[in-house]
């Protein structure tokens, strides 16, 4: 399986396990009363045994294996809708009494997909000799039946969220749900008022019966709201973090070569929890990978975000990667004109040099004049890039646009000439 192809793979089953371990928190928090087909255990251990052949199902995806793409992506996409429809199912389950018979009536079936997208994973991670004539053949009728699947609880999860947007005609069983006091009779908004978004008229919606609610309240509640989703979040990626860590670590078989070349992977991502995560099992933040180094990956790309967590985890901001370039130098040469002034902002060296073969002694000034990139030159002339620097071989800014001679770089570089008459070390003059 190509590196990209993990890559992909990564994308899809970081989330899953998120959500999986929020659900299994969520369920164990619920209490389950005799009109659900299975009790609050039976319940768990279905969810517990999901959450660890996905665990396995990550074990094989950062292991050289042979495992057909388009399957193993239909059975994670599967599981995370048949996820996402346990979760509101819960939900429904506990906040509303009228909800609670549309949720008793299709429990049973609903525990059934868990388990069957459960077999699925057992199925794929257990499968050997993913190349012989006979595994094949059976990966068009797998992929048919893990279609169908996905196509019905992707048709259960549409009528649950029709259901929800259904009119709120029955009081919640919870007292101070949605903060709205019960000796008042329920709202009538068509959805629930937690799903209204900062900055929405509210002078279109149906009136709330009771006492008039003060926008100071409501903002406050709010703020409460979301620092408290804030620390949800916070704890299920602490959380998340250890689940990484036993399944990666618990057998040592993790290399520091293979975390590195995992971080790589979620850099190319623009993933920022994806390169916390791969840190904080032990990568290297300043190790070389491919001949490169992670700063200098993230910089090239202009992954403004994960250029500032590697840098607060340690990444050394000048240092130079296999290829002779520091951070700022790639940044240069891909015209990142937002990198750039992150970099500079951190007191990168402005007139670091290039050991590369092909750009030796280029500033990143000459880069991204070699390069052509004009904003680049924009920026770093006025953060104060020297610009009568000269590369190894003596050749000033003006020789190197010449080169390649692109007329508005050309001019551009004529127009940030020190003064008439300039020479460089070999005698070439600017006005020449």
């Amino acid at each position: 399986m190509s590196s990209s192809s993990k890559d992909r793979l990564l994308l899809c089953i970081w989330p899953l396990l998120d959500s999986c371990i929020r659900v299994i928190r969520l369920a164990s928090e619920i209490q389950f009363e005799e009109d659900l087909s299975t009790s609050q255990d039976q319940a768990l251990a279905v969810l517990i045994n999901l959450n660890f052949e996905i665990q396995r199902s990550l074990r094989y995806i950062l292991e050289p294996i042979t495992l057909p793409i388009p399957l193993f992506t239909s059975v994670l996409l599967g599981s995370t809708w048949a996820l996402d429809l346990f979760e509101r199912r819960l939900r429904l389950y506990r906040f509303s009494s009228h909800g609670r018979e549309y949720v008793c009536d299709s429990w049973t079936r609903l525990i059934e997909t868990l388990q069957q997208y459960t077999m699925n994973l057992q199925r794929l991670t257990s499968t050997s000799d993913l190349d012989s004539p006979d595994a094949i053949s059976d990966a068009s009728s797998l992929q048919r039946l893990f279609n169908s699947q996905n196509n019905d609880v992707q048709q259960e999860l549409e009528a649950q969220i029709r259901y929800e947007g259904r009119p709120w005609d029955v009081s919640p069983d919870t007292p101070g749900y949605l903060d709205v006091q019960p000796e008042y009779p329920p709202s009538t908004y068509a959805t629930p008022p937690s799903s209204i978004a900062d900055g929405d008229i509210y002078d279109d919606l149906p009136a709330i019966p009771g006492p008039p609610l003060q926008a100071p309240s409501l903002l406050f509640k709010e703020q409460q709201r979301q620092a408290a989703i804030q620390q949800g979040r916070e704890r299920e990626r602490e959380k998340f973090y250890e689940t990484l860590k036993t399944v990666l670590l618990s057998d040592g078989k993790a290399s520091e070569k293979q975390r590195s070349s995992h971080l790589m992977g979620a850099i190319k991502s623009d993933s920022v929890h994806g390169v916390n995560i791969f840190l904080d099992l032990g990568a290297d933040v300043n190790e070389q990978c491919d001949d490169n180094l992670p700063l200098c990956l993230a910089a090239k790309r202009g992954h403004d975000r994960v250029v500032e967590t590697l840098l607060e985890r340690g990444a050394e901001i000048d240092k130079l990667s296999s290829y002779g370039s520091t951070a700022l130098l790639s940044a240069a040469g891909t015209g990142r004109v937002s990198t750039i002034g992150l970099l500079l902002d951190r007191k990168a060296n402005m007139e670091a040099r290039s050991t590369s073969p092909h750009y030796l002694g280029y500033t990143p000034l000459m880069r991204a004049v070699k390069s052509g990139r004009m904003d680049a030159i924009r920026v770093l002339v006025e953060r104060g890039a020297n610009v009568r620097t000269q590369n190894d071989a003596g050749e000033s800014l003006l020789h190197v646009a010449l080169r390649d001679g692109r007329k508005e770089i050309i001019e551009q570089v004529l127009g940030l000439q020190p003064h008439p008459g300039a020479v460089d070390v070999n005698d070439n003059s600017w006005g020449r």
